[in-house]
C-alpha cells in the first residue's frame, strides 16, 4: 500500500547526507557535465530561446572550467554537478544540476546548505540564477533562504541571506 501511495503522490525517500560526496571534475567529465546540463536545462532553454544542440555544445566548451566543477556522488553513483565561480565576496553558482532520479531526495538542500555554511566561514554569500520558467527550482531556493536581488527577461538572480 505504501509503495502505491508513493507512486501516486510522487513521494520520494530522502537520502542520508553522509552518503553524499564530491569529486573534482576532470577533462574526461566534459560529456557527463554536458549531459547533466542538458537533462536539467534543455526544457527551459527550449521554452525561452529554443535548443540548438551545436550552439549549446559550443557554449559548454567555453564554460567548461574543470577547476570550478564538482561532481556530486551518492555512494559511487553520479547524481549531479555543481559549477561555482569562487569570487572574492561570493560563491556564484554557474550551474547546479541533479539527475531527475535523485531530485527531491534532500541532496540539493544538503549541497546548497553546505555551500552556504562554507560561505559563512569565508565571509561570502551564495548567489545564483534560476530560469523564470522553472517555478519549482525558484520555490526550492526561496525555502533555503535565497531572495531575489535582480531579474532579467529569462532569469531571477538570487542571493542567500546568510
Amino acid at each position: 500500500m505504501l509503495s502505491i501511495l508513493k507512486k501516486y503522490f510522487n513521494f520520494s525517500e530522502k537520502i542520508n547526507p553522509d552518503e553524499i560526496s564530491f569529486r573534482p571534475a576532470t577533462t574526461e567529465d566534459f560529456d557527463l557535465t554536458f549531459a547533466l546540463k542538458k537533462e536539467g536545462a534543455k526544457r527551459y532553454i527550449d521554452k525561452i530561446w529554443g535548443w540548438d544542440e551545436a550552439e549549446q555544445i559550443q557554449f559548454h566548451v567555453r564554460e567548461f572550467i574543470i577547476e570550478d566543477i564538482e561532481i556530486i556522488l551518492h555512494k559511487n553513483d553520479v547524481v549531479g554537478m555543481l559549477d561555482i565561480d569562487n569570487q572574492e565576496d561570493k560563491f556564484f553558482v554557474k550551474g547546479f544540476y541533479l539527475t531527475k532520479k535523485y531530485q527531491s531526495k534532500g541532496i540539493g538542500a544538503f549541497v546548497l546548505r553546505t555551500l552556504q555554511t562554507k560561505g559563512i566561514t569565508q565571509g561570502k554569500f551564495v548567489e545564483l540564477e534560476v530560469f523564470k520558467k522553472n517555478p519549482r527550482a525558484f520555490r526550492f531556493y526561496k525555502r533555503l533562504g535565497f531572495n531575489v536581488i535582480d531579474k532579467s527577461e529569462s532569469h531571477f538572480r538570487l542571493k542567500s541571506n546568510q
